[in-house]
């Protein structure tokens, strides 16, 4: 029998949009892996995905799997047989676990060993339990249980398929058991839709109203949107994201244009794109010429039957968010900035961080830090923007829509007759939102973004509100994230550390001082890790990324120069020579630590003060290698550090062979232990080089 196409779909209540794709990629890689592991060959997979199905065809499944066979060592000879040669139990026991008998096994060097068969069984036989595991292992942002059942899972499961050609495998998972039939459109097509094999899923689910190829359904609606545009003079703000969003909310996409009245073009551009895009899901339009259309495209999840009233309808929902958003606007506009202000005095933070006014005073007092810290031209207009960071928080455009935040204060701002400086400042203060927003392309606006950061930072973690696990209901991951690409980027005047203490400075008074304490270094560590995962995500082999990130990322503008000037010392000859010595250096160190003091070194701490060769060359050649590990942190050159600190390889090995450091006379242990802690101090300056000699040797023994 030839090969044949696996389909599994998993039939659901409508999903939310950021999981469709997702998953489905995630069954059709599960499904692919399987089939593979099993021995039952199997191609590259293809996707299908709808807000109501899950499904993937894996091609080219054998009917059975391969035979071969495999050789499974038992136990020793001398085990095996007693002093007359006959089998003794631990033989009989593991040829029970083999299926076989004793006479067919066969010796191999000290052991016995059993050749068995593997491999033989029919695929519709071994299939279920595979395709059970891959669904039931699916991924989603957030888990539904039902009924009185304990599966969880992103939403009930309604129908499920599972065909391996034209047959059914059978298959139950969350109560539901496998058969041929899909369904098809909701509306246009409700009914069962029966699939005589696995290659008929995408024609028949058509013939039903449902795109199930998502790629499919993608293009056909950047098609759709072109010509439905085009026919009414338009270009459409297609936003690649919304697009996105859009295909995983339809099976059958119908786009049309709707109108609205031109008086809300009056609105800034951000709150009638905002209300468009964020709440009802439609594209903005421009005229030909690119001026601001009082037109939208949106998807309906449909035909074109009676679309003059589902336009009209879209057309009121539209209108009416419009009407409250032009109001609110208006409303903002005739009160004052300082009357935003104040008002921030009436929004609880909660936790015992006191108003959104105490707030900004923080962010105020934070900002003032950045700005004598960073002096030049900049100071002012920072300065400006952080006593206005947050009036818009008190609006009622912002209050209505949250994702303006910044982008309002800018426009009230600019309103009022602030400079534009301090408006552009404001609007890039709040980038980026997240790990695909760009930064600020101001000086101003990465500072303001940098004291936004930190202020919520510490203050999340002083209130008890550090992310645990995956959960991270007040976004802190993401505020660390920023403080780090910032950062990372040139724009962190004073440094990490100084930054984070200047946060937490703003909360004496309102917390203890231990928890403060405890809650800087908290933050300090949190935005370390998330350099490090940068670093890796640049490339950076995860151990160095690690290992400077320990010994502390300011300056963070440097942090990926010494991370690469890492790397390249530790591709040299001497790597590992060196690794081991420092490795011994410092465990003799902290070793001396724990147990106290010795006496101390002698006078001078020269050459001339060492009685052994060893001992005066190695300090000679830390005197050197001091001075120049000095200029080279003074100069940013990680490279002349790292390429100083790999010259010290061959004169420490050495040292370690001519001397015993632990001598028995105090004076001269300490003086020894002395020459170990300078060579701990001058590695460990830019990088903790413990965790790489450790994992590097544990690499080498695996």
């Amino acid at each position: 029998m030839s090969a044949r196409e696996l389909l599994v779909e998993v039939g659901v209540e409508e999903l939310p949009a950021n999981d469709v794709a997702r998953s489905a990629q995630a069954l059709a890689t599960a499904l692919a892996t399987a089939v593979a592991e099993l021995g039952l060959g199997g191609g590259a997979p293809r996707v299908f995905a709808t807000p109501r199905r899950l499904a993937a065809l894996v091609p080219d499944v054998a009917p059975r799997q391969a035979v071969g066979e495999k050789e499974v060592r038992g136990p020793s000879r001398d085990r095996a047989y007693d002093a007359e040669g006959r089998p003794t139990p631990a033989l009989l026991g593991f040829c029970r676990g083999q299926g076989i008998d004793p006479s067919q096994v066969e010796t191999a060097g000290n052991y016995v060993v059993a050749r068995v068969a593997t491999g033989g069984g029919e695929a519709a036989q071994i299939l279920p339990a595979a395709i059970e595991a891959a669904v039931a292992g699916l991924p989603f942002h957030r888990f539904m249980r039902w009924g009185e059942g304990a599966i969880r899972f992103g939403r009930p499961v309604v129908w499920l398929v599972a065909l391996l050609g034209d047959e059914v495998v059978p298959v139950a998972f969350a109560g539901v058991t496998s058969g041929r039939e899909s369904r098809g459109h909701r509306f246009l097509a409700p009914g069962p839709v029966a699939l005589g094999a696995a290659a008929d899923y995408a024609a028949r689910l058509r013939d039903a109203f449902v795109l199930a190829d998502r790629d499919a359904r993608r293009t056909a609606i950047e098609g759709r949107l072109g010509e439905a545009c085009r026919a009414e003079g338009l270009v459409a703000d297609a936003e690649p994201a919304l697009v996105e969003e859009i295909t995983d909310l339809v099976e059958w996409p119908t786009p049309f244009v709707g109108r609205f009245d031109a008086r809300f073009l009056a609105l800034p551009d951000a709150v009638l794109t905002t209300t468009m895009v964020h709440h009802q899901r439609y594209l903005p339009t421009r005229e030909a010429g690119g001026a601001r259309a009082s037109a939208f495209v949106a998807v309906r999840n449909g035909d074109d039957r009676r679309l003059d009233l589902v336009r009209s309808g879209n057309e009121k929902v539209l209108t009416a968010r419009l009407d409250d958003a032009l109001f609110f606007f208006q409303r903002d506009r005739e009160r004052s900035l300082d009357d935003l202000r104040r008002a921030l005095g009436g929004m609880e933070v909660g936790a015992g961080l006191g108003t959104m006014l105490d707030r900004a005073d923080r962010v105020a007092a934070v900002v003032r830090y950045l700005a004598g810290a960073a002096g030049g031209d900049a100071a002012q207009v920072l300065v400006r923007a952080g006593d206005l960071a947050l009036v818009d928080r008190a609006s009622q455009v912002v209050g209505e829509l949250p994702e303006l935040a910044g982008e309002m204060g800018a426009v009230y701002a600019r309103a009022a007759g602030e400079s534009e400086a301090v408006c552009e400042a404001l609007a890039e203060g709040v980038h980026p939102r997240d790990a695909d927003d760009g930064l600020p392309s101001g000086r101003a606006g990465r500072l303001l973004a940098l004291a936004l950061r930190a202020e919520e930072l510490v203050s999340g973690w002083a209130a008890g509100r550090a992310p645990t696990g995956s959960e991270d209901p007040y976004g802190l991951r993401r505020a660390a994230l920023s403080v780090a690409r910032v950062g990372m980027a040139g724009d962190l005047p004073g440094g990490l550390d100084a930054l984070v203490a200047a946060a937490g400075a703003t909360l004496s008074g309102r917390f203890e001082a231990q928890a403060l304490t405890a809650a800087v270094a908290a933050v300090v560590g949190f935005v370390r890790d998330r350099v490090a995962g940068l670093l890796a995500e640049a490339g950076v082999g995860a151990a160095v990324a690690q290992a400077v990130c320990a010994a502390g990322v300011d300056p963070m503008a440097g942090v990926a120069r010494r991370a690469q000037a890492l790397e390249r010392m530790l591709a040299g000859e001497e790597a590992d020579l060196l690794l081991t010595a420092y490795r011994r250096a410092a465990r003799l160190v902290a070793q001396a630590g724990a147990q106290g003091p010795d006496a101390p070194e002698p006078a001078g701490g020269s050459g001339a003060a060492h009685a052994d060769p060893a001992e005066a060359a190695l300090d000679r050649t830390l005197g050197e290698a001091e001075a120049r590990t000095a200029q080279a942190l003074r100069d940013d050159d990680p490279s002349a550090y790292f390429a100083t600190v790999a010259s010290l390889a061959r004169p420490l090995d050495a040292f370690f062979s001519a001397v015993m450091v632990m001598d028995p006379d105090p004076a001269v242990r300490a003086r020894r232990l002395e020459l170990l802690r300078r060579v701990v101090g001058l590695a460990s300056a830019v990088a903790d080089l413990s965790g790489i000699g450790r994992r590097r040797e544990e690499a080498s023994v695996s």
